[in-house]
Order: structure tokens, then sequence, then C-alpha cells
């Protein structure tokens, strides 16, 4: 039986410089670099068997990258690769990858993963509920304020659907630059608790955030 080519299980070997998002970055000595891409090519291979996979992405070590290789796994959504990524068949592989090169770095991307990726705690990915929670907590003041408040006054003269662009771009910029590193660092105890912490702090830190919401609102309302 003839072993699939790259091309049949949508294996991509890409130069450093192609567009990527990481998602697994492993050290590989030069001299094992075909080891690693046989080893690749088999957790591809049944990768490719599960819902939801769509392809993988492979970049050979930048200069001075001291021998990193970035692979990027792509599936439909997180809670399909979530499944992959808990699953014995990666399991198996992944023991595998330890034994012959050592520990790696594993980082989840898609939908608000980024503003999440340096939250500190469990090993868990953090849940897609809470990450919604978190954006919505620091989005509403964020427009109510900067956009509302504060740039309106001086964008009346434009037409609203100009005004509507500025205040859509001056909050994400505040957003990705302020509000989350400053709120995912506050909030890294209930985002990702631990193990012996999990429970008792998600269900108080809910509270914590719809209580807060809800004072926001009272606030906003109280003064318009």
């Amino acid at each position: 039986m003839n072993n699939p080519t790259d091309g049949e299980i949508s294996l991509e070997i890409l130069s450093p410089q192609s567009r990527a998002t990481a998602v697994v970055i492993q050290a590989v000595p030069q001299e094992r670099s075909d080891e690693f891409l046989e080893w690749q090519r088999g957790i591809t291979r049944d990768a490719s068997l599960f819902p939801g996979y769509k392809y993988t992405e492979v970049y050979q070590p930048a200069p001075g990258a001291k021998d990193e290789w970035v692979t990027v796994v792509h599936f439909e959504s997180n809670p399909l690769l979530e499944a992959w990524i808990k699953s014995p068949v990666r399991k198996k592989w992944v023991d595998d990858l330890k034994k012959r090169f050592g520990d790696f770095t594993l980082k989840r991307v898609g939908g608000f993963d980024a503003w999440f990726q340096g939250v500190e705690g469990g090993d868990e990915k953090v849940p897609d509920w809470k990450m919604i929670i978190t954006v919505v907590a620091a989005l509403y003041p964020t427009v109510m304020v900067l956009t509302y408040w504060l740039l309106t006054p001086f964008l009346k003269p434009l037409p609203f659907p100009a005004q509507m662009l500025i205040g859509n771009v001056a909050s994400v910029a505040f957003l990705q630059w302020v509000a989350m590193p400053l709120l995912t660092r506050r909030l890294s105890f209930w985002l990702r608790p631990t193990k012996t912490t999990g429970l008792g702090i998600t269900l108080a830190g809910l509270a914590g955030i719809l209580a807060s919401l809800a004072l926001m609102l009272w606030l906003f309302i109280s003064v318009s």
C-alpha cells in the first residue's frame, strides 16, 4: 500500500515568510528534520480523519529561530479543534513527539482566542462563554465612554456612517492595546482557574462580572 502524498492529506510545507498563526512550535535539530516531517505526516494523516479538519501548514525554521518549526492546524470550529486536541489519537502522537524531540508550545487561535493567549492559570483552554462575557465587559464601557461620550460631540458634523467607522476603529484599538490586556490579567484567576479552585471561582467571577455590567447599565442610564 502506497503512503498518501502530502497533497492527499492536505499537508503543506511552507517557507517562514508565509502568512501563519502558530498552533504548535517545536524545536527540532536540523539533522533530524526529515524524521520530524515523517512524524508530522503521520499525525496529519490521522487528524484529517477527524470531523471539521481543514488543512495543516508546516513552517520551516526561520533564520535565527533556534530550529523552531511552526505547525498550524486548521479546523472548522473551536469545538472540533478541541475534540482533536483532547483525543486519544493525538495523545499517542504527542507522547511519541515528546520522546523524540522534547516538549513543545501549543497555542490556540480562532474567534477571540488571540486576546486570551497570555492568560495564566490552569492548562485548559479558556471556555468560549467566558471569552464572550469578558469581551462584552470590556466592549460595553469602551463604546459608551470612548465612542458615545468622548468622540460623538466632535463627530456630529460627519455623516452617520463615517461616525460609526471612526468610532469602531477607536473602540477596537482601545480594546486591543488597553482594555483586553488589562481585563484578561485582572480576570486570569477566573478565566483559567486551577483544578483546586474551579467551580467556586467560576461562579463567583461570573456573579461579579454580571453585577458590574448591571451597575454600568444603571450608571449610563442615570447620566444619559
